[in-house]
């Protein structure tokens, strides 16, 4: 057996977005695992974490992997040349250990009744020795392997501690889609805007099929809804969003659309 760590955040979905309940992270450990020498195919991306961007692997095999080693960086640079539509053969250490990301929160079934939905993700530590190939390709990855045990245990958790939680702080801000990362499990976008002291700052946000996404109508006043494709880069878009400061984690209650 191995190690893991769970990081679990709550979502409760309304009419204009999703109010985030996060948990606190659970460690749990056991003797070193074995380690094995494996080769993985699949596409990088850039993963907000607690301090920083963490570097992802989205596996042929469904499997999520958490990029380290001293290859990293260079991975990096690899993900910047190539961009989203890159795609990698990797050799490296993979050990039994991984850490799970797990969001809940409400959603309506045909009925219109409310049922709380789990999605866990594990995500695998993978220390990289050896970049066997690196290309452009727009092959869709499968789906993301999940945790169907820890999302029973997540749905459980949400039930317990949504009774005891506080409300989340709500926050909005204005400035410029920077970058967009849409192929991950977890959805980002990072907006540039400037602070008190006119300094420019960015700031990762996690969307959800709860956050609500409008842009102005043609030829009216009014605003409609539209669906997550219709952010891009350079936008000048309002967020309101819910805030983590213990896990530094921001996530989109609603996105508007002030400029394309």
């Amino acid at each position: 057996m191995g190690y893991k760590t769970i990081a679990s955040g709550i979502i409760v979905v309304f009419l204009f977005g999703i109010m985030a309940y996060p948990l606190p992270a659970e460690e749990k450990t056991a003797p070193q695992p074995e380690t094995t020498t494996v080769s993985i195919v699949g596409r990088l991306t850039l993963e907000p974490s607690e301090k920083n961007e963490q570097l992802i692997l989205h596996g042929k095999d469904a499997k999520t992997y958490q990029i380290q080693g001293e290859l990293a960086e260079q991975l990096k640079s690899v993900l910047s040349d190539l961009g989203k539509d890159n795609l990698v053969s990797l050799s490296g250490d993979k050990d039994n250990s991984y850490s799970i990301f797990c969001a809940t929160g409400y959603k309506a079934d045909d009925k219109g009744k409310r049922i709380i939905e789990a999605k866990c993700i594990r995500y695998y530590s993978l220390k990289v020795t050896k970049i066997n190939e690196a290309r452009n390709s727009d092959e869709e990855m499968p789906p993301a392997e999940r945790d169907i045990e820890e999302e029973q245990n997540a749905r459980a958790s949400f039930v317990n501690r949504a009774k005891f939680q506080p409300p989340p702080l709500i926050s909005q801000l204005k400035g410029i889609i920077s970058a967009i990362n849409f192929r991950s499990p977890i959805k980002t976008i990072k907006v540039t805007f400037r602070d008190k002291n006119k300094k420019p700052v960015n700031k990762n946000f996690i969307l959800s099929s709860g956050t609500y996404i409008a842009k102005k109508e043609p030829q009216s006043e009014g605003m409609m809804r539209v669906d997550i494709e219709s952010l891009r880069k350079g936008q000048e878009v309002s967020v309101g969003y819910s805030r983590d400061e213990l896990r530094r984690r921001s996530d989109a209650l609603f996105i508007t659309i002030i400029k394309e």
